[in-house]
């Protein structure tokens, strides 16, 4: 009985969000198919607060080449989370490259 009590005195601390994995591997799978969804449902994704959407998000644009990139990778530099912000400078690094 005591374990139980304690997994609910802590559930609220361990709960996420289940369906996080599946949106953030379909919208990938969407951007390498060039769909034409990749950028309302990156603009969803990073609009969450889940890191993992967030970066998704970041790749998807890249990957379809959307003009709304830019303003993501700005915004992904001040996330304040270290995962972001480097994924956010490997985004803006393979853009930069680009032009070169």
């Amino acid at each position: 009985m005591s374990r139980l009590r304690t997994s609910r005195r802590h559930a609220p601390y361990c709960r996420r969000d289940d369906h996080e994995y599946v949106s953030r591997a379909a919208l990938l799978a969407l951007a390498s198919l060039q769909s034409e969804h990749v950028e309302p449902l990156a603009e969803r994704a990073g609009k969450t607060d889940h890191e993992y959407q967030r970066i998704a998000a970041l790749w998807a644009l890249q990957a379809v080449g959307s003009p709304l990139l830019t303003e993501y990778i700005a915004h992904a530099r001040q996330d304040g989370r270290k995962h972001v912000a480097s994924n956010a400078a490997e985004v803006a690094g393979m853009e930069a490259a680009k032009t070169v």
